[in-house]
């Protein structure tokens, strides 16, 4: 028997194995480098909206915050600060005016020494929050157009408090289109019938949007007053924030009181509307780590297994075991060259 042919013809098929399993395994590092780098294009590509929405989720969280610590006030304190804004109300009504803070300029608290001490629940100067379920928003708010647009809403002076009631008219005013967070960028994907919410102290004001107004940006005495006025007995509110080329115009998004859905309900539609940027950052964490995986894998499983004897035969589209056809084969041709030839 030639081992030495049978012995010889098997190396030739291990080294043949072992050059294709280090081709299988440049083609896995390769696939995975590949999908590696597509990952952090999405990476790249979603990281500024990724930002932009998590900032939007520290600012439901401050909302929630101030709902709780509202919600923790003695229930005398919260009854008078509500009585006191609901008087203040009565009193703006009855004068008439008109006159009201400026979005981008001054923006007439300082020199209302009343309006800052009313609604004060922290002593930081926010007084409730305000939540559009429909498209995702959920801010603090706080008294005048200044420094509390900085972080969420602000209420425009010379409106009605946020308290709600018959005769009243509140404004609440958001940027749009800023690097501090979505803020009240969608707005304007709001249309009549849509609800939103808000909330100060222990009273939850559901309102349905019943106008869309787009105004010149010029001062509301001057030009869109008559919007944001007191309408008789109504009780009214408005989501306000700049649009157009340069800021040049006013969105306004004014609803009308309705029944407030159950706390349960309420809770339901807000908890829909966050937590997204946990669950998209979760999905590039799976993607960085599943389809390299996955690829590397899925070559790995295409690999002989040597350490079984399964070697490929090669220009074959099937494996055969190491010295089962091949050498034998090769022995008994080896074999039948060699037969003694029957004597003549």
């Amino acid at each position: 028997m030639d081992w030495d042919g049978i012995i010889g013809d098997g190396s030739r098929y291990a080294a043949l194995e072992r050059r294709e399993h280090g081709g299988r395994l440049l083609s896995a590092a390769f696939a995975a480098l590949s999908l590696l780098a597509v990952v952090a294009m999405l990476a790249a590509a979603a990281g500024p909206w990724l930002a932009l929405d998590l900032r939007g989720n520290v600012q439901s969280a401050a909302g929630r915050t101030v709902a709780a610590r509202a919600a923790g006030l003695p229930a005398g304190r919260r009854r008078a600060m509500l009585a006191a804004a609901d008087a203040y109300n009565r009193r703006l009504a009855a004068s008439g005016r008109v006159s009201f803070g400026s979005v981008d300029g001054d923006d007439g608290t300082a020199s209302d020494g009343e309006y800052g001490s009313l609604l004060d629940v922290d002593g930081t100067g926010l007084m409730g929050r305000v939540t559009v379920p429909s498209i995702g928003v959920s801010l603090p708010v706080g008294h005048g157009t200044g420094a509390a647009l900085e972080d969420g809403a602000g209420h425009l002076h010379g409106t009605s408090l946020p308290v709600g009631g018959g005769g009243t008219h509140t404004v609440l005013v958001a940027h749009s289109n800023v690097p501090q967070g979505p803020m009240f960028t969608r707005l304007d994907e709001l249309r009549r019938g849509d609800r939103f919410r808000i909330e100060t102290l222990e009273r939850v004001l559901e309102y349905k949007v019943e106008s869309v107004a787009r105004v010149p940006a010029s001062t509301p005495d001057g030009g869109y007053a008559r919007l944001l006025a007191v309408h008789g007995t109504r009780d009214e509110a408005t989501l306000m924030t700049c649009t157009g080329n340069g800021n040049s115009q006013r969105l306004l998004v004014t609803g009308v009181r309705v029944v407030a859905p159950s706390s349960a309900k309420a809770a339901a539609t807000e908890s829909a509307a966050e937590g997204r940027p946990a669950g998209a950052l979760a999905s590039l964490a799976t993607l960085a780590v599943g389809l390299p995986a996955a690829a590397a894998s899925d070559v790995m499983a295409d690999a002989p297994a040597t350490r079984h004897g399964v070697i490929p035969r090669r220009g074959r589209g099937r494996l055969e075991a190491a010295g089962t056809h091949g050498p034998h084969r090769q022995g008994r041709r080896h074999k039948a060259r060699h037969k003694r030839r029957p004597l003549e």
